[in-house]
């Protein structure tokens, strides 16, 4: 085989992948969860929540945590500072967010000092209302 017919099944080969994962991505789906059904068996998990936000904290790294509450529970946030500078970047002042504050998110649950908690990777996952 020479390179000219090998470089076009690379070239080909690249294209399917990217068109594979073009598919993929976009009919991934993330449920959506009510507070109170999130369980340890869900760490790991992509999440998708909502409610109200309560006891928030902006930290002077510019990290904001707060607890998000449904009629089912309640759960910790936590935005880092990367996805807090992407949500001013898109508009929202964060400065604003207090308790009573409406929130849809996206994001990973995890566990930190026994307590569970979503943590949403980009600034489109967080939705303030």
């Amino acid at each position: 085989m020479n390179e000219r017919s090998l470089m076009k099944i690379c070239l080909a080969g690249t294209i399917a992948g990217i068109v594979f994962l073009y598919f993929v991505v976009t009919n991934l789906h993330v449920s959506h969860y009510r507070i109170g059904d999130i369980t340890t068996a869900h760490i790991g998990t992509l999440v998708n929540i909502s409610g109200n936000i309560t006891n928030i904290h902006i930290h002077k790294n510019g990290h904001v945590f707060f607890t998000l509450e449904d009629e089912t529970g309640r759960i910790k946030v936590v935005l880092w500072s990367s996805v807090v500078d992407g949500m001013k970047r898109n508009g929202v002042n964060v400065s604003k967010i207090k308790p009573g504050t409406k929130a849809q998110l996206t994001g990973n649950v995890k566990l930190y000092r026994g307590e569970l908690e979503v943590v949403p990777r980009l600034p489109r996952d967080v939705v303030i209302y």
